[in-house]
């Protein structure tokens, strides 16, 4: 019978440490060394009993430590000599004039940017023992720990200096990863996940942190950056949510990332859908195309690519029947509580991508609730339709251009005349006669009835490559989620097919020639429509 974890320390105390110490003299000649030997043997069985992985013979379990601290000793012993007393002169040493560097100092400044990576205690002992030249009584009393845990930290640090300067000293290109990031919430969230993610530090974390847990000291080789300012960055994730702490001094994301290969292997996915679904898209366009211009979509002469956008955005590109998501796919990440989806790209963002912000106008007693839909997409180049059409600063523009896209008659007052003008200037609506007319499409009953009819058509063909494409993306969610947000694949799957879907099926009609993106002076609002509710 396994004796329990309390039996095992008792054991360890009572029989195994002397023995340390006695089989860790028979190894080294110094003293202190073999000291320090058998506390890092008996360190090592300690967190073994305390992670419960000791199951069966725990005597053979305690000498193979012992002899696998040796054999570290040894493998340590031909590596980089950074002694004690040479790194209690690089601490002491002030930085060397141009003059003065040698290639002495030029290693011990290599010592320093080291010693500038390693995280916690580590850096911090090390500093008072060395710079401060405090006793290890005193940085025992200091830091609260026990004078054995002090050693340890001592000689653990001098390790991990030698391992992150042979790693510095390496030739690796380090290149910024690109990131972009996306959030579907059902609450309102006061965590600004694109804020967190505005500068590339933090992403390259969130990266190199997604795939297992890391320490302070591995994301400062792997960056180039300093452990003291790394500390700072994932303190700012952690507090928004987006970083976990899984276990002492390591550190998780804690959302979805597409990594990019990955990612090349999604839209590989939807390329080979999309490649046996234009046919019958070009196909439905040709069919549908008169009956769109028979209902009145567009008020203005209206170019052959204006209606061929407008098609995109109301034909389907994956059949959603079936596929839904309830509150309980939506999980708690952000520390403001807010249920709300994460997911991110080892990718910058997606050239078809497009963006919208909603100006919703109520009911009047002349006319139907109207929401005006300015869409920017990435392609086109600088954003400018959401915020040319802000509802928190251009309502009342709104107003006009809805009004003059249902032929409503306008006030004669100067402010309406003035929203005209600048509505004019910036391509919404043109003047045709005494009247102005809307060059953005009006989406109203008839046309949701024609485009209604168009996607039960294109269903039937949808239908199963959708459903092979869910399970598939499906797959690759599941595989490649954080552990602790296992239980939300769904969401995640539905999300991202949300996402990708659109911007995929756009970028694969302008690879087949179908949609093309505006000149620099076209100033057509493109992807843009008014939505009457009636």
């Amino acid at each position: 019978m396994t004796p329990s974890k309390q039996q095992l320390y008792n054991i360890l105390c009572e029989q195994y440490l002397p023995a340390f110490l006695g089989f860790a003299r028979s190894r080294v000649s110094d003293a202190n060394t073999a000291e320090e030997l058998a506390e890092e043997m008996a360190f090592r069985c300690i967190n073994a009993i305390a992670e419960g992985r000791i199951r069966d013979n725990h005597d053979a379990y305690f000498w193979s430590v012992a002899h696998n601290t040796c054999k570290s000793y040894y493998a340590r012993q031909q590596s980089i000599s950074i002694e004690e007393y040479a790194l209690g002169n690089v601490l002491h040493a002030d930085t060397p004039s141009p003059e003065e560097l040698t290639e002495e100092n030029e290693e011990y400044e290599d010592i320093r940017r080291a010693l500038s990576r390693l995280s916690g205690l580590y850096r911090r002992i090390l500093i008072a023992h060395y710079y401060d030249e405090m006793p290890v009584t005193d940085i025992a009393a200091a830091f609260a720990i026990s004078e054995s845990m002090v050693k340890f930290y001592l000689r653990s640090g001098r390790e991990k200096l030698k391992e992150v300067y042979l790693m510095q000293n390496t030739t690796v290109s380090v290149k910024p990863i690109e990131f972009s990031v996306y959030k579907a919430a059902i609450d309102f969230s006061r965590v600004n996940v694109w804020e967190v993610f505005r500068r590339k530090l933090p992403a390259q974390l969130a990266i190199l942190c997604h795939d297992k847990p890391m320490t302070v000291s591995a994301l400062s080789v792997e960056t180039g950056v300093p452990a003291v300012y790394l500390e700072e960055e994932l303190a700012l994730l952690l507090d928004a949510g987006v970083m976990l702490s899984p276990t002492k001094d390591k550190y998780r994301t804690n959302f979805h990332i597409l990594k990019k290969n990955t990612f090349e292997q999604v839209k590989t996915m939807f390329a080979a859908m999309y490649r046996e679904y234009l046919p019958h898209f070009r196909a439905a366009y040709e069919k549908y195309l008169p009956r769109l211009r028979e209902v009145g979509a567009f008020r203005h002469d209206a170019c052959e690519q204006e209606y061929r956008w407008y098609f995109y955005l109301h034909a389907p590109a994956f059949d959603w029947r079936n596929i839904w998501m309830a509150n309980k796919d939506y999980p708690q990440i952000l520390s403001c509580g807010s249920r709300a989806l994460i997911y991110a790209m080892e990718e910058p963002t997606l050239r078809f991508s497009s963006g919208h912000t909603p100006t919703d106008l109520p009911a009047s007693d002349t006319s139907p609730a109207v929401t005006v839909w300015p869409c920017d997409v990435t392609a086109f180049g600088e954003f400018h339709r959401q915020n040319e059409l802000h509802p928190r600063e251009h309502t009342e523009k709104c107003r006009v251009l809805a009004a003059i896209a249902q032929g409503q008659p306008l006030s004669d007052d100067e402010d309406t005349r003035l929203h005209c003008a600048e509505l004019a200037q910036q391509g919404y609506i043109e003047h045709n006669g005494d009247h102005f007319v809307s060059r953005v499409p009006v989406t109203d009953a008839r046309v949701r009835a024609l485009f209604a009819e168009l996607e039960a058509e294109l269903q039937t063909t949808l239908e199963a490559p959708s459903k092979k494409l869910y399970d598939r993306i499906s797959d690759v969610v599941k595989t490649t989620l954080p552990p602790q947000l296992a239980d939300y694949a769904h969401g995640f799957t539905v999300t991202w097919l949300g996402l990708l879907e659109g911007a995929l099926f756009a970028e694969a009609l302008y690879e087949d020639g179908f949609l093309m993106i505006p000149e620099e002076d076209d100033d057509r609002p493109y992807a843009c429509e008014i939505v009457v509710h009636d």
